[in-house]
């Protein structure tokens, strides 16, 4: 894959955004929200401020693609990219309290948590197989007030 720089990568998140709005386009958005997410992931890697952004980019691709999969009947395939987002936000705001700066990333993070939540939920409602589907979103969903993530391991017994 070719080098994409931020000013297109942008511009592809705004597209693929914007397609994800129109049912009649969402089969473009999926492939697009693809090709956005190769570009950030690919950006990413440096650990400098701007590989810190391109990581908070990719996490909402994926979030979004999630969002998409799920609105398009796909919920279970919108499990790992819902995941994934919310393992990044995570990652994204622990480097950034442990460096004492500016979290807002929590917001991002919550919203993600939220997504997955739904998903989950989704999941066992449309395919029951256990009360582990439900345990899950019901975990996912356990943000606490302030928007902050449960405390590690909080979900073993």
């Amino acid at each position: 894959m070719r080098h994409v720089g931020p000013d297109e990568r942008g511009r592809l998140f705004e597209q693929a955004r914007e397609w994800s709005r129109r049912p009649d386009s969402w089969a473009n958005a999926d492939r697009l929200w693809i090709r956005v997410i190769d570009t950030y992931r690919q950006a990413a890697g440096g650990p400098d401020c701007a590989g810190r952004h391109d990581q908070q980019q990719l996490a909402r691709a994926l979030r979004r693609r999630g969002m998409l999969l799920s609105a398009r009947g796909r919920a279970a395939e919108g499990m790992a990219p819902g995941g994934e987002a919310v393992a990044i936000f995570e990652r994204v705001y622990d480097a950034v309290a442990a460096e004492g700066g500016n979290v807002a990333a929590r917001q991002a993070m919550g919203a993600a948590y939220h997504h997955q939540a739904s998903a989950l939920l989704h999941r066992h409602l449309t395919r029951p197989s256990s009360l582990d589907g439900l345990r899950d979103a019901v975990l996912a969903a356990a943000l606490t007030p302030c928007g902050q993530r449960p405390p590690p391991c909080s979900h073993r017994h």
